[in-house]
């Protein structure tokens, strides 16, 4: 057993049940120690707790009040498919903890970092229904069940869904969001390009670019159509660890190149160790099957424009699956209050890059702290 103050490395169980209105915080309940070299050594906690139906696995930071100022932002941020809270290891310290990073202490996050219902150390949901629009519904009252009355998001490919649909739901709590996917194509050109239908022919070659990524993409989504159309016959990924490995890698071509690489000796911000350890999570936890429910829960168009209007930061990644471009961005966040062009870094961007992915949320939410100072959280 171990003390969640005591040992910065370990992962704790804490389960509370159903929220009942004028309940408070969640407080530390048993705490199990899970030695694995993947996690070991983390300053990040991991909890169980169930807002809605389902234990959600929490990872994250959070420094004291002494050391951040008292001015800490919580921040709640969402992995992908295939991957998980391993994703957002590398920047849990720059974020929680900046002045050891070279940064100002004015920057500091208070930082959750919850693994989606069906992956990692959440639960496996038994019932259907646990869509994005449900996670966005569950993370909003996860964050308030911790204590957080005011928070950002952030989320990059089912995250960055799943955080589109938080700013649509805009809850009171949530100030903005950051997204280095975001949802910004016109509903009609998502359309025609699932379609094969014609595009306009008066875009720009920024969105004549994005069209094409998209198009590729389209072109080479079989792994996804497997999962929403037959997610519990994919028996082979939890019966072979090289199966599952075989699936996982083979996501999209630009971070495939990339892993490649890295196996080859050559790693460009993926060593191999990150590459297995997520692959290690899926296995170790039974949860290939369970995290494929997803593409069947899904009614949300990915890429299309969501109609968010609250505050929204967005980050463009040279190698993610598309870049976004500033016309469209501008049109389906008409709050925007940050857009950058990057100049390295693909899908996993704060796995493969979190330098630059830590700038970029500490300057896409800057502006938005002056509105949190009333903010405050309980401790895991």
């Amino acid at each position: 057993m171990c003390g969640v103050e005591q040992q910065p490395g370990c992962v704790a169980a804490a389960y509370l049940g159903e929220h009942q209105p004028g309940s408070q915080p969640l407080e530390p309940g048993a705490l199990q120690v899970v030695e694995w070299a993947g996690l070991r050594g983390r300053q990040q906690v991991v909890g169980l707790v169930g807002p809605a139906g389902v234990d959600v696995g929490l990872s994250g930071g959070q420094q004291t009040g002494d050391t951040l100022g008292g001015d800490a932002l919580p921040l709640i941020v969402t992995h992908g498919w295939p991957g998980s809270i391993i994703e957002q290891l590398k920047i849990v310290e720059p974020l929680t903890d900046p002045t050891a990073y070279g940064a100002d202490a004015s920057d500091a996050f208070h930082l959750v970092i919850p693994s989606m219902p069906g992956y990692g150390f959440s639960g496996k949901p038994t019932t259907t229904g646990w869509g994005p629009e449900r996670i966005a519904r569950a993370w909003t009252e996860l964050m308030k069940r911790l204590g957080y009355r005011e928070f950002v998001a952030q989320g990059g490919d089912w995250g960055a869904l799943i955080t589109d649909l938080m700013a649509v739901q805009a809850p009171p709590e949530l100030l903005g969001i950051h997204s280095n996917m975001p949802g910004v194509i016109p509903p009609t050109i998502d359309k025609a390009l699932q379609t094969g239908t014609p595009l306009p022919s008066d875009l720009s070659a920024e969105e004549k670019r994005t069209c094409e990524q998209l198009d590729f993409f389209w072109d080479h989504v079989a792994y996804a159509l497997m999962m929403a159309s037959r997610p519990q016959t994919l028996t082979g990924l939890v019966d072979s660890p090289v199966g599952l490995a075989a699936f996982m890698l083979d996501h999209d071509a630009k971070s495939l190149e990339l892993i490649s690489r890295s196996f080859a000796g050559h790693p460009e911000g993926l060593t191999r160790d990150d590459v297995l350890d997520n692959i290690t999570l899926f296995w170790l936890t039974n949860t290939a099957i369970s995290a494929a429910r997803l593409y069947a829960e899904n009614t949300s168009p990915f890429f299309a424009v969501k109609g968010v209007s609250i505050p929204v930061a967005v980050s463009v990644f040279p190698d993610e699956l598309y870049q976004a471009p500033k016309s469209w961005t501008e049109q389906a966040y008409p709050n925007l209050i940050h857009y950058n062009e990057l100049d390295k870094g693909g899908h996993f961007a704060a796995w493969e890059q979190p330098q630059l992915f830590v700038e970029e949320l500490r300057t896409g939410f800057r502006s938005l702290r002056q509105h949190s100072s009333d903010a405050s959280g309980s401790r895991l």
